[in-house]
């Protein structure tokens, strides 16, 4: 990736029409959505009421929020690991629902969890490096909106 100083500013501010697409795009979205993001509000509030170490007696307040996040209710969360997933594995089983399409039973029956676990962990790693370039990216972007700012109008 180029530094930004071998950067126009006009390459700059094109790199990032992107991002303002994309937040425009979430704006339409949530407004869209938004009996639907109230209903979801209402049912993590029903889950975040359940007592989770009921799964596991080890089950932190902390590992719960994780599952939330991930969009597992109680009941997913433990369909999961009584399969044999770890109280951490949330990211792993997130992905597992959301992009492989995959359940618990069939992990169970079907599945070669360690091959499964294996192409995740590539995944994952593909995902951090794309996300390190983003985040130079915005960095990037902070120095130039300064450098902006510092212009003479």
């Amino acid at each position: 990736m180029a530094n930004l100083g071998e950067l126009t500013q006009e390459q700059i501010i094109e790199s990032f029409k992107n991002v303002f697409q994309s937040i425009e795009e979430w704006n339409k979205f949530r407004e869209k959505n938004k009996g639907k993001i109230v209903l979801l509000s209402k049912v993590i509030a029903e889950q975040d009421n359940k007592d989770w170490t009921n799964i596991v007696s080890s089950f932190t307040e902390e590992l719960k929020k994780e599952w939330l996040r991930a969009s597992f209710t109680y009941e997913s969360c433990k369909e999961w690991i009584d399969i044999g997933l770890k109280l951490n594995d949330y990211n792993f089983a997130k992905w597992l629902r959301d992009v492989k399409k995959k359940d618990p039973n069939w992990v169970l029956n079907h599945g070669d969890a360690e091959q499964l676990r294996k192409e995740w962990t590539t995944q994952t790693q593909i995902t951090k490096e794309r996300l390190e370039e983003l985040v130079d990216i915005e960095t990037k972007y902070h120095i130039l909106l300064e450098r902006i700012n510092r212009m003479p109008s």
